[in-house]
């Protein structure tokens, strides 16, 4: 399961943990205690991961005395609300222009450290390891999806134009954009490769 992960991808603005009794069901016990934690724009799995480690820690010390003196009764969870979070397989980290760029920029904050995303072209798989997204500045038709519209790799989606921050090629260091693009061009006009179509 990956909860965190998808928190993020859906564009959620908070999310928390929770001290519960362990029932038969998956995730189904009573709750004793929760704490909710934002995300912001700037949350990546990685970082969330961690703030939910540091929250998850001290609300259980908090929560112990109480619980065991019977001060905490667990308070059955709600039957409404609940959500699956399947496990993400590695290949869901390509990006897919015909997605929405604020979906795609989701993606790769959800995404870090793993399986992270990617995009292939001229037989490289090259890494997005952070992005941001803008407006475009032109109309695009549905075949200029996946197309380079400037020398910031500003790269037009079904919405907005993605723009990666810091790349990777297999093999190499990470790098901002601007550097990236002297080792590796990759013209304005460029039309990257689509994903494979389902099978």
């Amino acid at each position: 399961a990956a909860p965190i992960q998808y928190s993020i991808l859906s564009g959620d603005d908070k999310t928390g943990v929770t001290i519960m009794k362990m029932d038969e069901g998956l995730d189904t016990g009573p709750m004793i205690s929760t704490a909710e934690i934002p995300i912001t724009p700037e949350t990546t799995s990685r970082s969330l991961f961690q703030e939910m480690t540091e929250v998850g820690a001290d609300l259980l010390l908090r929560t112990l005395p109480g619980y065991l003196n019977g001060d905490l009764p667990p308070v059955a969870q709600p039957d409404e609300g609940v959500t699956l979070a399947p496990k993400i397989k590695k290949e869901e980290g390509r990006l897919d222009w015909n997605d929405d760029a604020a979906a795609l920029e989701r993606k790769v904050r959800a995404f870090d450290p793993a399986p992270g995303t990617y995009f292939e072209w001229n037989g490289a798989r090259v890494k997005v390891l952070a992005a941001a997204v803008k407006e475009p500045q032109a109309a695009f038709g549905e075949g200029d999806r996946g197309r380079v519209v400037d020398e910031e790799l500003g790269i037009t989606c079904s919405q907005g134009v993605f723009y990666p921050l810091r790349l990777q090629k297999a093999g190499g260091k990470p790098l901002q954009t601007a550097d990236f693009l002297r080792g590796f061009p990759v013209p304005v006009g460029t039309l990257l490769d689509d994903p494979p179509a389902a099978a």
